[in-house]
């Protein structure tokens, strides 16, 4: 298992914590995916080890702020494991990034329940995407720092690092694809309840 960075604060419902952290080493390992420029929704399936709410999904691009303003709208996703979408949003104005490649879209905050698969997806027009090659061969977490779960393709439900190409951002597939393994670097904007 793969640790990513934090804070404690972070960890103990002090803000929104994310799978993968500003001074993270593992986004460093990704691909940029220059020729696939279908419209996608990039996915992975994770749990948490104590309830909260996700409240939008970050990803890791190796696009400007500018060429992702270009496309929008972009759309964030939370669906349980049995595939029904529990929240979305889309952001429609100007968008910026926080260093060194994320970039946040945001939605109603919704419950989540603990050690219960979920599948967060960023839908992003004209694709691409950056990835890391076989990142999800070994489950991935912030669990010293926080308490997300990306489990390994052998461990999830439909195989990790999921993505569905679509015509339609507002009635998006449920993604179940896989590919290597990839690791499409999403993560959910998850604040844990009080505990």
């Amino acid at each position: 298992m793969t640790l990513g960075s934090g804070t404690p604060a972070e960890a103990h419902y002090g803000g929104p914590e994310y799978l993968f952290g500003p001074n993270d080493t593992y986004p460093t390992e990704r691909i940029h995916e220059v020729t696939d420029t279908n419209d996608v929704i990039l996915a992975m399936e994770f749990k948490t080890e104590v309830a909260g709410t996700v409240s939008g999904a970050r990803i890791c691009l190796d696009l400007s702020p500018a060429e992702l303003s270009a496309r929008l709208p972009l759309y964030a996703y939370l669906w349980d494991a049995q595939g029904n979408l529990l929240a979305s949003g889309g952001a429609y104005e100007g968008i910026t990034g926080a260093s060194p490649c994320f970039y946040d879209v945001y939605f109603s905050a919704t419950s989540v329940q603990a050690w219960t698969s979920y599948v967060i997806g960023f839908g992003l027009p004209g694709g691409q995407y950056s990835y890391v090659d076989y990142g999800f061969d070994t489950s991935y977490s912030n669990a010293t720092t926080g308490h997300l779960i990306a489990p390994s393709a052998d461990l999830s439900i439909y195989g990790n690092g999921l993505y569905a190409y679509t015509s339609s951002f507002t009635s998006p597939p449920f993604p179940t694809d896989s590919w290597h393994n990839s690791n499409y670097l999403v993560s959910p904007r998850f604040t844990p309840a009080a505990h």
